[in-house]
């Protein structure tokens, strides 16, 4: 949901008051000879106004100015050189500077034109301290362009956008203000109502995650991917209305039956401890407030769209099947582990990672779950059973596996995939992974970059540790 910052620079004209004199080459303000009369000096401008030596033009024009303050058109003359070296200065990304000559334009007479001028050098500030992510800066500096011609739309949008980029930066408490503040300054934006609608449903606000989606949708019916999100939120409204809610620091916890309200407390232990546990001995933990839901029944499969085997999904929110983890304590701790694990890999690497890096290090969190020669030989043995899944294939998403055994073996083999890489390199080295990843790289140029090796050599080198 890229949205462009307009930049808008305007040229001005100069008012002609006599026959046009040749142009004279800049040589600041030894180009022009003394004792020369404001008529002269005036033409003299006018030439280097017209070969756009916009500073060379105002001394002119100050130079006439000064002899002959009566006139009218030099008046105007100078008012405009400021002007056009103002819009120069800020062409130049010289803000300050174009706004000193701006100012000298508005203590002379403060016109309309000046005003727009004013505005213009903001505006432009403000889309480059955008660019350069300095995001309050420039929210404060399009303001500024915003008062200085409050009729202008491109203002309001500049500002609009400007908020729509600061957003995306923030976590979904603080992007919601500046999502309704980008909906404030251009109500006709799809994306603002998308971007505001994202965040009430991350935060769990599915009313008005469902209003916000619903009008954007009616700006761009078209919108990618909305109309799925929407009739997400609406299932998800229907299905959790009555829920009980607990909450701590980091999670929201829901739950259906007061019955369940015991399993809700332990849900929310585990989860606390996981925090801490992977914060301290692994670096990976999330800053965002995350959802986790626990359905009875049917409410699962309908709410989570999972296959039958599992137990747990993060799509958003931790989503656990009831049934399943309320028997055993181990199998509590191991999915809520597993699925807080993919809520951190998503939040830092945005799904940027291959699933099998996802499930292998879930997996790796699990306390229950551990590595031994047990299942080294279990999967040697499926090499040569037909059991056996390329690594090519664990690329991509497991949920559309339906059979059991396919899905165990899948999920094995990504599990022996990262204790093969921290054999060797080191449990620490999954989080420069994600660090990296998080800033922009492609998981396979920072997968080369830390373990020195491409995807084919690390098939070859996984595969001979398994048999080692």
């Amino acid at each position: 949901m890229q949205k462009q910052i307009s930049r808008f620079i305007r040229p001005c004209t100069i008012v002609l008051t006599a026959l046009l004199l040749g142009t004279a080459a800049y040589c600041g303000p030894q180009a022009y000879a003394a004792g020369y009369t404001a008529h002269e000096w005036n033409n003299k401008a006018i030439a280097s106004s017209n070969a756009h030596k916009w500073d060379q033009a105002v001394y002119g024009f100050e130079k006439a100015y000064a002899l002959n303050q009566s006139d009218t058109i030099v008046a105007r003359n100078l008012l405009t050189g400021y002007l056009n070296l103002a819009y120069h200065l800020s062409e130049k990304k010289r803000f300050n500077d174009a706004l000193r000559w701006a100012n000298k334009a508005k203590k002379l007479k403060n016109t309309s034109s000046v005003q727009k001028t004013i505005s213009v050098i903001h505006a432009n500030h403000a889309v480059y301290l955008a660019g350069v992510g300095r995001w309050k800066a420039a929210i404060r500096v399009a303001g500024l362009a915003l008062k200085f011609d409050m009729q202008n739309k491109t203002n309001r949008k500049n500002l609009s956008n400007i908020y729509y980029g600061y957003a995306q930066t923030l976590d979904d408490t603080k992007r919601l203000d500046a999502a309704k503040n980008a909906i404030i300054y251009n109500p006709q934006s799809a994306s603002n109502w998308a971007l505001a609608g994202y965040a009430f449903y991350n935060s769990d606000n599915l009313k008005q995650a469902v209003t916000h989606f619903e009008k954007a949708l009616e700006l761009s019916p078209a919108y990618p991917g909305l109309k799925a999100l929407l009739n997400k939120a609406k299932k998800d409204l229907k299905i959790e209305k009555d829920y009980q809610k607990t909450e701590t620091r980091w999670f929201t916890v829901k739950f259906s039956g007061y019955e369940n309200t015991g399993l809700a407390r332990d849900v929310i232990t585990v989860l606390d401890r996981a925090h801490y546990e992977l914060k301290t001995k692994m670096g990976m933990f999330s800053d965002k407030k995350i959802v986790v839901v626990i359905y009875t029944g049917d409410d699962y499969k309908t709410a989570s769209g999972g296959p039958d085997w599992s137990s747990g999904v993060y799509d958003g929110k931790i989503r656990i099947k009831e049934g399943t983890i309320t028997d055993d304590r181990s199998v509590l701790e191991n999915v809520l582990y597993h699925e807080y694990t993919h809520a951190v890999i998503h939040e830092r690497t945005k799904r940027a990672v291959p699933t099998w890096w996802n499930e292998g290090l879930a997996q790796h969190a699990e306390p229950s779950r551990k590595w031994n020669r047990s299942l080294k030989r279990k999967l040697t043995r499926s090499m040569t059973t037909g059991a056996w899944i390329p690594l090519s294939r664990l690329d991509r998403s497991f949920v559309s596996i339906v059979n059991h055994d396919e899905a165990e073996q899948a999920y094995l083999e990504s599990y022996s995939l990262i204790q093969f890489l921290k054999s060797r390199y080191g449990a620490y080295s999954f989080v420069d992974v994600m660090n990296r990843i998080s800033n922009g790289q492609k998981f396979d140029d920072v997968f080369y970059t830390i373990y020195r090796m491409r995807i084919p050599e690390l098939d070859r080198e996984w595969k001979r540790f398994l048999k080692s």
